[in-house]
């Protein structure tokens, strides 16, 4: 949806990974999604028509390339590290392609993307970048393992952007208190 702006037209994108308009209408009978409903009236929504198979990093790169994986190279959420072997979380640096937020620099437009899949680290734009990495990585082979992530170097666009929005990331075992608010049951019993 467009938005009228001083010195032209400023653009909102908000995906939601995952989300299924047949049960956001389901729920909505029984509780209001007040937010959902306003930016159903307010904005341009839909299903998206996506390419095979649905994974997730796949899908994300190809909304913001404009292009299939054969071409941009992001096919999973893991790869393999040519050093090491070992699978790892995708990266920027595997995307073989310029992303929207390059698109929109390379035309001199300021842009600003918030934990967009595969956008760590996150690259050089005009605005500014917030990585995929900045919070909780499932497929993060520590995160699993448990392990302390303490990684600051790209996770944002600009660098400094991190020492203003830190104090903001949650830790996965800090979602559970800030969930009762929205699950009905005892979340401290739930598994993530």
């Amino acid at each position: 949806a467009g938005i009228k702006a001083e010195g032209g037209l400023k653009v909102f994108i908000l995906g939601l990974d995952a989300l299924d308009w047949m049960i956001v209408d389901l729920v909505s009978e029984k509780y209001p999604l007040k937010n959902m409903s306003k930016l159903r009236q307010e904005g341009t929504w839909g299903d998206l028509r996506s390419i095979q198979p649905l994974v997730s990093p796949l899908v994300w790169t190809s909304i913001v390339t404009g292009v299939t994986p054969d071409l941009h190279g992001i096919t999973d959420f893991l790869a393999k590290d040519p050093k090491t072997g070992e699978d790892i979380p995708i990266t920027s640096w595997m995307r073989r392609v310029p992303a929207l937020w390059n698109m929109c620099t390379a035309a001199g437009l300021k842009c600003g993307f918030i934990g967009w899949l595969a956008s760590y680290p996150a690259e050089e734009v005009n605005g500014f970048v917030v990585s995929d990495r900045l919070a909780y990585h499932m497929f993060d082979p520590n995160w699993r393992e448990g392990k302390e992530v303490e990684v600051l170097a790209g996770l944002t666009y600009p660098p400094d952007l991190i020492s203003e929005i830190k104090d903001l990331i949650l830790k996965p075992e800090d979602v559970t208190e800030r969930l009762s608010d929205y699950v009905q049951g005892d979340v401290n019993t739930t598994k993530y």
